[in-house]
């Protein structure tokens, strides 16, 4: 029940840390061992489970680590922790509310770090149906920052006016034991100006022993005004325990102000001294635990202090919390004070009694607590450190890389580029940093597109780690070169590399390096349309990430099995997948992992008929890519966002001509795309995309000269049907020649797009566009063959079955039999009818009114109301009917 520490040094998780030490009754002075044994004891019983049971175990880690203790998590990547932490307290608080109410109170959330806020709206969101209330109080600055996501649950915002005079007086009275004066009442109304907090103030300030005649002339205009005025009348000993706790933070245990205030007042009764401040309502004492009861009090009480005594102060404390280990968050506490102790010290100059390497301490505790962050944090906690090195320091460099990396994950390209030029220039000669330096450089290029120059960056890094005998530098090196190859479709050097790596890092026991490669390695294997290998890959590198605890690492496998499962037909596991994986990465604040899952959701949608939600999520994943820079993903966002724009059609009632027609709002974003990414290094690659969704879109809605020319023609030379991608350009050129009558080259094209494949067996895709071909060649009892291919495939989507009951029908046509015509394409519209897709609805009512002269009216209508006339679906469809 604890707001979030405003203190500098607090630990982003603190606010949630000292609501589950609540909940699990865990003195903050307690022995590792002895938590961990009375957490374990505590989680089994609640669980229903042994305290081996690895979800037990699990869970006790992910508590232990949020409470401060050291813990196999610490060894997790920054990301890693966070997930870690925040899933111990999900999965406690999920197993209490499945027994009882559960009640979370959380103070002042406009100081909570992105983490936290990230927390709370995975907390509405899982447990929803649960008996759980979340409590928050928080000032309006929070509203600039977050909102409270919408869902299932309920939520109640209740804004706090100022009080009336009614009220104040009311108040005044319930805080002062003694009557004041009328005009002092009135002047203690009107400067409270109705905040309750400095209407206490006031009434604190005035009767406040001695002060109780104090007349209102004498009142101070402001709130600092009123604390310090306060302050003033405390005696020393209490004005300096006061200063000595505002020095170690907002809150802490009242053990470790005593053996600070035993060095420094050896005759003074702590305890005692806490009671009275508490009494005097500017404390707090909680079990063995001490906190100011206001910010404020806290600002001004450490504001009163000289540059010198916050130095020594802020030196003493990070000296005996190394000694000691006390509290939790140690690292960050250790480094919040050193470095304030090093700031000081830099505009004072020399101080007495400071250790003379003060600045090599702040900045060595300042890189030891970057390391367990999320991005945002650890590049303030970098930027602190930067602010403490010289030119010519020799943690400079180092800095400045690491920096470089959390920028570039970012994609906060250009601060990342800077930062490794400056590191470059500060390298001294090193190797190591030169090599570094290269490594990073690639993953900058690479972010931003340059490939070529990202692989000879990659190249030079690689040679440079391994003349410095640097195995698991080299291996990362030829990790990140693979993945660049995979982006460009260089698919065997891609998997040559990763396999190098993989081997270099099994040889020096690097779990972490091995797991990646193996999730990579899954990676090409589903670029190359190999999905059973792509399982097992994904398996192998599951398995490591969860030996790890690594719960990032599985919810990237897991996304990438996603991917897979798309490819498999297999949409409601996909969907599931994606959606979980979504969840995860916006927990953990991976924006472009966000993005990602928000366009296989899309494609979910679009193959099983939701074309509405399609165009919705695939449009949410754009906005993504643009806020991060990321023109390649963008492409790949723009991929399903057209096709499933050109399938939608907006037709419904009372929408303006403009808002009638989708089809050519597709193409237009098309064009815009390829105007965009023209000058792009990597301008080939993602023409391609463009080009293949703009050609496949054309030919859906039935023209087949636009669908060729944005295909580049006719020629399919070098595509493999294999490949994720190839493929559908390969059906879209082979629908596009069978739209122009030019049958034998449709079948020729299309039948190397449906040939049997060991790993995937035939398109189902393909196979309905060749069924229509080879209907349209007279070749009926083949056709029947090619249609039960398709029905029977576990990998058809929608459209494929709709296209397969046309074909059946005019295979019935064909034959004489019309009332077994009717019923296909009864089956056909009803299958378009239950999705939002009004492009293959109208060519259902097309094919209908080439068998039936009488339906063209209909179908007349649902293409005027789509803005296209689809001529090429119209001839292939009488040639159809022969």
């Amino acid at each position: 029940r604890r707001g979030p520490d405003r203190a500098a040094g607090g630990h982003p998780w603190q606010p949630v840390a000292e609501a589950m030490r609540g909940a699990l009754d865990l003195s903050p002075e307690t022995p590792l061992a002895q938590a961990r044994s009375e957490i374990s004891v505590q989680i089994a019983e609640l669980f229903r489970a042994t305290p081996e049971s690895p979800e037990v175990e699990r869970t006790v880690a992910g508590l232990l680590h949020l409470l401060g203790y050291d813990t196999p998590v610490t060894q997790l990547d920054p990301q890693a922790q966070v997930t870690e932490s925040g899933r111990a307290v999900r999965t406690f608080l999920q197993a209490q509310a499945n027994q009882r109410l559960v009640v979370l109170w959380l103070s002042d959330l406009h100081w909570a770090d992105d983490v936290v806020l990230r927390l709370v709206d995975a907390l509405c969101n899982r447990l929803a149906r649960l008996p759980f209330v979340l409590l928050t109080t928080a000032r309006y600055a929070l509203n600039e920052r977050w909102a409270a996501q919408p869902g299932r649950h309920n939520s109640i915002v209740v804004s706090l006016d100022p009080l009336d005079r009614e009220a104040a007086a009311n108040m005044i009275d319930e805080l002062l034991d003694a009557a004041v004066s009328g005009g002092l009442r009135d002047e203690i109304i009107d400067r409270a100006g109705g905040n309750p907090f400095v209407l206490q103030e006031l009434v604190s300030l005035v009767g406040d022993g001695s002060r109780t005649s104090l007349a209102s002339a004498d009142l101070p205009s402001s709130v600092r005004g009123l604390v310090s005025a306060r302050l003033d009348t405390l005696s020393d000993a209490e004005r300096g325990v006061l200063e000595d706790a505002s020095v170690m933070g907002r809150r802490g245990s009242v053990k470790a102000l005593l053996r600070m205030v035993t060095i420094t007042r050896p005759d003074l009764d702590l305890l005692e001294t806490l009671r009275t401040l508490r009494d005097k309502d500017l404390m707090l004492l909680d079990r063995q635990e001490w906190s100011f009861r206001s910010d404020l009090v806290r600002d001004v009480a450490y504001g009163r202090l000289t540059k010198t005594d916050c130095a020594r102060r802020h030196a003493g404390i990070a000296d005996y919390m190394v000694q000691n280990g006390e509290g939790p968050a140690v690292v960050d506490a250790v480094a919040f004070h050193y470095r304030r102790a090093a700031e000081n010290a830099r505009e004072l100059g020399r101080v007495p009694g400071l250790p003379v390497d003060i600045d090599d301490l702040a900045i060595s505790w300042l890189r030891r607590a970057a390391k367990g962050k999320p991005s945002d944090a650890s590049i303030r906690l970098l930027g602190h450190a930067m602010a403490l090195v010289g030119d010519d320091h020799l943690e400079r460099a180092p800095i400045l890389l690491e920096r470089a990396r959390i920028h570039a994950s970012e994609h906060q390209l250009t601060a990342a580029r800077r930062d490794v030029l400056d590191a470059q220039a500060s390298a001294f000669g090193r190797p190591s940093i030169e090599a570094n330096v290269r490594l990073r450089l690639g993953d900058i290029e690479h972010r931003g597109g340059d490939f070529d120059h990202a692989i000879a960056h990659y190249s030079e890094a690689t040679a440079q780690f391994r003349r410095l005998g640097d195995v698991a530098g080299a291996a990362e090196a030829l990790r990140l070169s693979g993945i660049t190859y995979l982006f460009t479709s260089r698919f065997e050097e891609a998997e040559a590399a990763i396999l190098a790596a993989l081997q270099a890092f099994e040889d020096v026991g690097d779990t972490h390096g091995t797991a990646w490669s193996w999730q990579n390695l899954a990676w090409i294997s589903f670029a190359r349309g190999r999905l059973q290998q792509a399982e097992r890959r994904i398996a192998r590198a599951m398995e490591f990430f969860e030996s790890l605890g690594d719960e990032g690492g599985v919810s990237w496998c897991q996304g990438l099995l996603a991917y897979v499962r798309l490819h498999q037909g297999r949409l409601d596991e996909a969907d599931a997948l994606s959606a979980a994986a979504f969840v995860d990465a916006r927990e953990r604040g991976e924006r472009w992992g966000q993005g990602m899952m928000l366009v296989l959701r899309a494609s979910v949608h679009l193959w099983s008929g939701r074309t509405n939600a399609a165009v919705r999520r695939a449009q949410e994943s754009l906005d993504a890519f643009r806020d991060l820079g990321d023109v390649f993903s963008q492409t790949q966002a723009l991929v399903v966002y057209a096709r499933a724009l050109a399938l939608v059609g907006r037709v419904e009632d009372g929408a303006s001509d403009a808002e009638r027609v989708a089809v050519e709002d597709a193409f237009r974003a098309l064009d815009d795309a390829q105007r965009h990414i023209g000058d792009q290094p990597r301008s080939a690659t993602m023409t391609m995309l463009v080009s293949t969704a703009g050609a496949a879109a054309a030919a859906d809605v039935g023209d087949p000269e636009t669908a060729l020319a944005r295909a580049g023609g006719d020629s399919i030379d070098g595509l493999d049907p294999t490949v994720i991608g190839e493929g559908d350009r390969i059906v879209a050129v082979g629908l596009a020649l069978a739209q122009l009558g030019r049958l034998e080259q449709a079948r020729e094209v299309l039948g190397r797009a449906a040939r049997e494949e060991p790993d995937a067996g035939r398109d189902p895709n393909a196979l309905a566009s060749l069924a229509l071909v080879t209907i349209a060649m007279g070749d009926l009892d083949l056709a029947v063959d090619i249609v039960g291919a398709v029905e029977s495939s576990t990998r058809a989507t929608y459209v494929d079955h709709a296209l397969a009951a046309i074909a059946e029908a005019f295979i019935n046509h064909r034959r004489n039999r019309p009332s077994d015509a009717a019923d296909c394409l009864v089956r056909a519209r009803a299958i378009v009818a239950r999705t939002d897709d009004r492009v293959h609805e109208a060519v259902v009512a097309l094919a209908t009114a080439v068998i039936d002269p009488a339906a063209r009216p209909v179908a007349d209508e649902r293409l005027r109301e789509l803005g296209i006339d689809a001529h090429g679906w119209l001839s292939l469809l009488r040639a159809m009917r022969g």
